[in-house]
């Protein structure tokens, strides 16, 4: 049981690094990080049937659902791991959750 509990309130702490970290870079940055992500993960793809200038459009257009994606995701790791720090740290019963 402590076991868990420490394993939950390491990785929330390391979660919240996280998310201080990202929240200080600029806009630049921040921008290239989701532009080279959507760039692994499509680029080569949107070449084989579209021009270059065409990707390049796509990929601006899909940045932003990238990075909201990305929020969602990070502070839903962040809420579903700080409940389970207060779960295993005896604070809260299983009719909380």
């Amino acid at each position: 049981m402590k076991k868990r509990f420490w394993f939950f309130l390491i990785l929330t702490l390391g979660i919240m690094g996280v998310i201080f970290y990202f929240s200080a870079q600029n806009a630049t940055e921040s921008s290239g990080m989701s532009m080279e992500f959507i760039r692994r993960l499509l680029h080569k793809k949107l070449l084989e049937v579209m021009s270059v200038e065409s990707a390049v459009m796509i990929e601006e257009g899909i940045e932003n659902i990238v990075r909201k994606c990305a929020h969602f995701f990070i502070y839903s790791c962040l809420g579903f791991c700080s409940s389970m720090t207060l779960y295993y740290s005896g604070k809260m019963n299983k009719t909380c959750i």
